[in-house]
């Protein structure tokens, strides 16, 4: 059986021999300098030359499949399938995880290992082999690749090159900003869908983010955002809470980013179920963002899983029939509400975590604009299409471009460019999520010798739902809320005849 290059070098050869057009580039390529240099030179300048090779390709399988059912015929079983073994190992980069139980085989495929490996090469068999394919020649097959790939877990699964990630035209280096050649040799398992294109920009996307953000400091934190996403590592121990009403652009926003990232390299688990015994934990692995739009304003009350997850911490996760698996989550946490949850977590270690972004502006329809009596200052008119103009691979090339320098800029300075301190969101945040939690703390203290009238008490907090725009509670959720800060007691007594009334004892006015 001669080799593919002097199959290569005689197909070539014959066709130029064979045209009279083509004769006079017999001495221009030099036969006599050599097969492969004879080769990669014919590559370059004959456009027939790809078709050329598949046809080649085609007799190289069909001498192959003869060779492996010769010896099948001999009932040499072996070398049968260590022939296909053989060829399938020189064409492909593959491991296979090393447990005893539900193994994975990875396969490289255009810059990235993807976890399909059995599927990929049970269709190279069956190409190969065509009719004469069946279940057991593929069965050993399989058993020896996944014997000669063998790779333990943590060694495969490990954050390696942290500052590099596959595009669509190659290897990104984050930090240098120089674009590399594809390289099987490092493992990656993500790829953005975009091309890394120096210079180019994103007016569009810009636009956008002008029309749905509140200030200039908010648009470079959503760019430094983007970036912080391409690193495989949280080093800046931040998530994102997308704040406001419907309709206001939270949603495409979170769709800008996953687009950048690709669907695929993103988990949707909504704050409530990052817990300890959550089985979506192990969604977040290999995942570059964690976008979870129009979370519930349902309460928050276990958050330690939400810690160790943007805290660097060693997470242990179940997979359904799968191993256990460990990793350190580098998917960045960005939920988008319309009420942020209540929470009952006030330690430090929680509300420095947070970067809040308000999405203030409401997109209605023209004629409702139009027809609107009431003030139009947040209020401004929606286009239905606007996420399919602005994500045109010209704006993401761009927008790529625009989040690599929010990354560069946060590398600088080490903060994101939003100054809201720890105690202000902490504040913002109360406010927005339990309104009587936020008045009790501006207007009430402790005081075991004083008391403070339901009746009085209730036109107080309308007055101030009304001032700060907030929705109010339920007496039972007042109650329960007097109870666990200032540890209050329900009192009735009589102010006179006829005039009786109910107290709440133990706290009094600033």
């Amino acid at each position: 059986m001669i080799s593919k290059e002097e199959a290569q070098y005689q197909a070539c050869k014959g066709l130029l021999d064979n045209d009279r057009n083509m004769a006079y580039k017999n001495d221009f390529y030099g036969l006599a300098k050599g097969k492969e240099e004879y080769i990669e030179r014919l590559k370059e300048d004959l456009d027939w030359f790809d078709g050329l090779i598949e046809n080649e390709t085609r007799i190289e399988k069909d001498t192959l499949r003869e060779d492996v059912l010769s010896l099948l015929h001999k009932k040499d079983f072996g070398s049968a399938s260590e022939i296909l073994v053989r060829r399938i190992e020189k064409n492909n980069y593959i491991y296979t995880t090393k447990v005893d139980k539900a193994s994975e085989t990875w396969i490289y495929s255009n810059g990235v290992y993807v976890p399909n490996g059995e599927s990929e090469i049970r269709i190279q068999i069956r190409n190969i082999m065509t009719d004469n394919y069946n279940d057991w020649i593929f069965n050993q097959v399989m058993t020896k690749i996944r014997t000669d790939t063998f790779i333990e877990s943590n060694e495969f699964f490990k954050d390696s090159f942290t500052f590099e990630i596959p595009v669509l035209n190659g290897l990104l280096d984050l930090k240098s900003l120089e674009l590399l050649p594809f390289d099987p040799k490092k493992i990656f398992f993500t790829k953005l869908p975009v091309d890394y294109v120096e210079g180019e920009t994103c007016e569009l996307i810009q636009k956008f983010l002008e029309d749905v953000l509140s200030s200039p400091e908010d648009i470079d934190v959503f760019y430094e955002l983007a970036g912080f996403g391409l690193i495989k590592d949280y080093i800046f121990e931040k998530a994102f809470m997308f704040v406001g009403g419907g309709r206001n652009g939270k949603g495409k926003s979170i769709e800008l980013l996953k687009r950048l990232v690709g669907s695929l390299n993103c988990s949707s688990v909504p704050l409530s179920a990052l817990n300890c015994d959550s089985p979506f934990v192990s969604k977040l692995f290999g995942r570059l963002f964690n976008l979870a739009g129009d979370i519930s304003s349902k309460d928050l009350k276990d958050t330690g899983m939400f810690k160790q997850l943007t805290g660097r911490d060693l997470i242990s996760a179940n997979r359904k029939y799968k191993e256990v698996i460990e990793f350190k989550n580098y998917a960045k946490m960005v939920f988008a509400c319309n009420e942020l949850p209540r929470v009952y977590d006030y330690s430090e270690g929680f509300w420095e975590r947070w970067v809040l972004l308000e999405f203030p502006y409401r997109f209605v329809p023209k004629n409702v604009y139009e027809d609107a009596k009431e003030d139009k200052e947040f209020m401004k008119i929606e286009d239905p299409y606007i996420i399919e103009q602005i994500t045109t691979p010209k704006e993401m090339s761009g927008f790529l471009n625009m989040a690599l320098l929010g990354l560069h800029r946060l590398f600088k300075n080490k903060i994101f460019s939003q100054t809201k301190g720890t105690e202000e969101i902490k504040n913002t945040w109360i406010r927005k999520a339990d309104s009587f939690m936020a008045f009790c703390m501006d207007s009430i203290k402790e005081d075991y010798e004083s008391r403070i009238s339901k009746k009085e008490m209730r036109m107080k907090y309308k007055s101030y739902c009304r001032k700060y725009k907030s929705r109010g509670v339920s007496d039972m959720a007042i109650k329960v809320t007097l109870q666990e800060m200032f540890g209050v007691s329900e009192e009735y007594s009589s102010l006179g005849i006829g005039h009786q009334e109910w107290w709440w004892t133990g706290i009094k006015w600033k």
